[in-house]
């Protein structure tokens, strides 16, 4: 069995990828490394709007959104997906993600839908991190104080030890 999993290892082992593989890639031959398809924020976003508004596409987002996935999220997968995919550029991308959020906002109004819209944790629930600095920076003072007092009992235990001093045992 044992023999078997070290076999599988090292098979995995030849199935990555070469190191500076990356580098060696043909000129354009990778999707974000060729212009993108769409220049402009309007372009991509009609892009979207036209995909996302279809009937297959729109019930699979609804789906996504019942299930509670926040929208920046979701917003922000899609375009990173199309990054990859050398539709745009990532700064096309943090430009579309509000606009995206605001259209899955009304499709999941229109389908009378609960949303999450991101997963910040409201004012009420979140903790005071002054008090938790505090905390923190007491709890380091004590051990601080005990470590010094210790430190301290032992050097005035050892004071009399030096390099050259005679140990218990030759002074008796």
């Amino acid at each position: 069995m044992e023999m078997q999993s070290q076999k599988t290892q090292q098979d995995q082992r030849f199935r990555g990828p070469i190191p500076g593989q990356a580098m060696t890639a043909e000129l354009n031959s990778r999707p974000w490394l060729n212009p993108p398809k769409y220049d402009t924020v309007e372009e991509a976003m009609e892009f979207y709007l036209e995909t996302l508004s279809r009937e297959q596409q729109s019930s699979k987002l609804v789906g996504v959104i019942k299930k509670g996935m926040p929208l920046t999220s979701l917003a922000e997968t899609i375009t990173t997906g199309g990054v990859m995919q050398g539709l745009h550029s990532i700064d096309v991308a943090f430009l579309l993600n509000p606009l995206l959020v605001e259209f899955m906002k009304g499709l999941s109004e229109l389908a009378k839908i609960k949303y999450v819209l991101d997963t910040s944790i409201p004012e009420n629930e979140q903790v005071d991190m002054d008090v938790i600095k505090d905390a923190i920076k007491e709890e380091l003072d004590t051990k601080k104080e005990e470590m010094s007092s210790s430190i301290n009992k032992e050097l005035r235990q050892d004071n009399n030890i030096g390099l050259m001093a005679r140990n218990n045992e030759e002074k008796q």
